[in-house]
Parts: structure tokens; sequence; C-alpha cells
């Protein structure tokens, strides 16, 4: 936090039209919902997006996939990144804090049903596109079929390591007969 002293920290939700203002000194961090001076970097995304950045989730697919956009000092960017790595925070709270208990409740339920409804959603296409490509398409074989030829090239390349060591030892004492 102190390498952030002094730095001012835009926050843009899209899509809420939502904007605030983090502030952080070497104790804490001070979350405002109007700023008058220069922000130093600001950090956009959809809700959800952010929301994965700060909850743990991939926070470089977030960056690196255009979900979350970093715009000003990318260093600043960086530590704010990492600190929210690390955090952990009630969201829904410290929302509720700039737009009201029953906004940030409905807010925090919103993001909730659409964390959860994006897990299942992509864990059903994940199971469904993996049983196509296997059972169907055939164009990738099952594990069933896959661990017997994997231990079969283990045992061929374990023959062949002893058969080249053999033929080796061979060929050092043909030279020694010579």
């Amino acid at each position: 936090m102190r390498a952030l002293t002094g730095k001012v920290v835009g926050i843009e939700l899209l899509g809420l039209n939502l904007k605030f203002y983090l502030l952080p000194d070497s104790v804490d961090l001070q979350l405002r919902a109007e700023f008058d001076g220069e922000v130093d970097v600001w950090l956009r995304g959809a809700p959800l997006s952010m929301m994965r950045m700060g909850l743990g989730g991939d926070q470089q697919q977030a960056l690196f996939s255009g979900d979350v956009e970093i715009e000003g000092d990318t260093e600043t960017g960086q530590h704010i990144r990492d600190i929210m790595n690390n955090l952990d925070l009630d969201w829904e709270e410290q929302i509720a804090k700039l737009v009201g208990d029953v906004v940030g409740h409905k807010i925090g339920n919103v993001v909730s049903g659409a964390a959860d409804w994006t897990t299942q959603t992509r864990s059903t296409v994940e199971q469904d596109v993996s049983e196509y490509l296997q059972e169907e398409s055939r164009l990738l074989p099952h594990y069933e079929e896959v661990g017997p030829f994997l231990e079969a090239v283990d045992t061929l390349r374990s023959d062949v390591d002893r058969m080249e060591a053999r033929v080796q030892r061979l060929l050092t004492q043909r030279g020694a007969v010579e």
C-alpha cells in the first residue's frame, strides 16, 4: 500500500455507468463516490469482470482478455491488481456505501447470480463439447483409450533405451577387440 500513497485510482463499472475512486495511503484505503482531482490510473470493466479480478479469480485472464482495461499509470495499475489478488473484501457492503443498501444488495445478487450462471454454463458447455468430440464425431479419443496407449509408448521408449545401451556396449566391446 505504501507504493500507492498519494495515488488516485478510478474504477468504472461499465454497463452500470458507475464510477468511484480509491485513495490509498500507507495504512488504509478510502473509497469515494466523487473526486475532483487528477486520476493516476483508471480500471474499467463490466461488474462481473471487476469482481472476478478482486475475488481471486483469474486476474491475468481478466486483464489480458480485454475484460478489464487499465488506462494511465500502468505501474499503479499493477500494484492495484496485486493488492486485489490478496484482498478479502465484502464488495456488496462497499458498493452499498456508495449507492445505498437496497441497490448494493441487488447489485450483489445480480453479480452473484451471474457468476453462478457463468460457472454452471461453462461447465455444461465444456462437458457437451467434450462428449461431442469424443462420442459423436470421434475426433478425440476417450481417456480410457489414451491411458493404455501412453503406457505402451512408455514401454516402447524404455525398450528402445535398453536396446540403444546394448548396442553401445557391443560397439564398445567390438572396438576394444579390434
